[in-house]
């Protein structure tokens, strides 16, 4: 009796996984490319949470999926693109031939004045390459309005309300924390393929069916013992003041996301090799200044703790890629997941994208952001020719060209 039993609850079980699979396949991509400033006089900041709110609002649209991760803007012409905000017959095609596609959105913004944007976006149908529909709305630039603003443009565009609540995107910055207990968090992950039982309602109510078969058939095993997290010794600044509201701390390079092409080393060696690149910002701070960076005239505090231990931590499955493709990068999530010791003044973080060992090039961004509010007021991608003795300072070069290169614009 208990056989059968079993057997026909794993049946139930085989049955509802196969209808939220059903429904899974049911979901439409969207590729949502970089938002147009014609003027050029929209922070890259600003610009970033447009894409990135529209692309968490339409992935909470039951039935569609955003998708932004792949640099799209390598197919496009960046520059062009920027310019006129157009989009040929033949781009939209391998738009959706590289991202698998249904529907590309396209977002113009407009300053309206010093704290307001005007947001213009259009849905194209990859398919018949026309455009399907067009929507407008006129936002704040601070975080919270620009989410429910794209939640809004989402809604509009796709005529289906957006399931999110509003504390996804827009929430506070953390507070600070001791970096031997930080485990820092992904958020680009989650946004790479489908999550199952996560998507929209359905979704949800099958997995609350399954959980339910699942506990009255399976007896709970004991939770294992909690593993104690890996602990750092500070090694840049043990005893340093707090940070003043007037100065700048160097938090290091956030070789968390970046892809590697075209080398031959193990992630373990990459691993050593990482930490060994912001130790270097340390131990030979006069060759890896950002002083002329920040337009100052000493060198500025320099706090890799945090860092090490997050570069530490990455996914170290996804460090090598097949293709040359820069990645995109939610820099904004990134910035907000950072947990620093300091709760006021500005930090500088020079984020890995792409090492490109065939070319012997390097591609960073390179955010400076106010600690507060983790709003970005600066940031500058960059390509920069990498080259030295040995894997860190192979590297490590392209940061030293880096830091002769970047300049805040003041």
């Amino acid at each position: 009796m208990r056989r059968v039993i079993f057997a026909v609850s794993a049946l139930l079980l085989a049955v509802q996984f196969l209808a939220v699979e059903a429904l899974a396949q049911t979901t439409k991509k969207v590729a949502i490319l970089e938002t147009v400033d014609k003027e050029n006089n929209i922070r890259y900041g600003v610009r970033l949470m447009i894409r990135g709110n529209l692309s968490q609002a339409i992935t909470n649209t039951p039935g569609y999926e955003g998708y932004d991760r792949v640099d799209m803007d390598q197919i496009l012409g960046e520059h062009d693109f920027q310019r006129t905000g157009n989009v040929s017959d033949e781009q939209i095609k391998k738009l959706g031939e590289m991202t698998g596609a249904a529907y590309i959105l396209v977002a113009e913004a407009a300053m309206v004045d010093e704290s307001n944007v005007f947001i213009m976006a259009k849905i194209l149908n990859v398919e018949s390459a026309r455009i399907e529909k067009v929507s407008n709305v006129q936002s704040g630039i601070d975080a919270e309005e620009l989410q429910e603003s794209c939640v809004q443009l989402a809604e509009s565009l796709f005529g289906l309300k957006s399931i999110s609540n509003k504390t996804t995107q827009a929430a506070p910055a953390p507070a600070p924390a001791p970096v031997q207990q930080a485990a820092p968090a992904q958020p680009a992950k989650q946004r790479g393929g489908w999550l199952p039982f996560g998507r929209n309602k359905e979704h949800k109510e099958a997995a609350a069916k399954v959980e339910q078969q699942q506990q009255q058939i399976v007896q709970q095993t004991p939770a294992p013992a909690p593993q104690p997290q890996q602990q750092y010794v500070p090694y840049s600044s043990h005893n340093r003041a707090p940070l003043r509201p007037d100065q700048t701390v160097i938090l290091g390079i956030d070789l968390s996301q970046v892809r590697v092409y075209g080398a031959k080393e193990s992630p373990e060696e990459f691993r050593k090799a990482f930490q060994g690149m912001n130790k270097l910002l340390v131990e030979e701070e006069n060759r890896y200044s950002f002083r002329k960076s920040l337009g100052i005239k000493e060198h500025p505090i320099i706090d890799i703790d945090m860092m090490l231990a997050h570069n530490d931590n990455r996914d170290w499955a996804t460090l090598k890629t097949s293709y040359a493709m820069v990645p995109q990068i939610d820099v904004f999530s990134l910035v907000r997941s950072y947990q620093l010791r300091d709760t006021q003044g500005m930090a500088l973080v020079v984020v890995g994208k792409l090492f490109d060992k065939k070319r012997g090039k390097a591609t960073y961004q390179v955010l400076l952001f106010d600690i507060a509010t983790r709003n970005i007021v600066h940031g500058e991608e960059l390509e920069t020719d990498a080259g030295g003795a040995g894997l860190r300072n192979y590297w490590a070069g392209s940061v030293k060209v880096l830091t002769d290169k970047f300049r805040i614009r003041k």
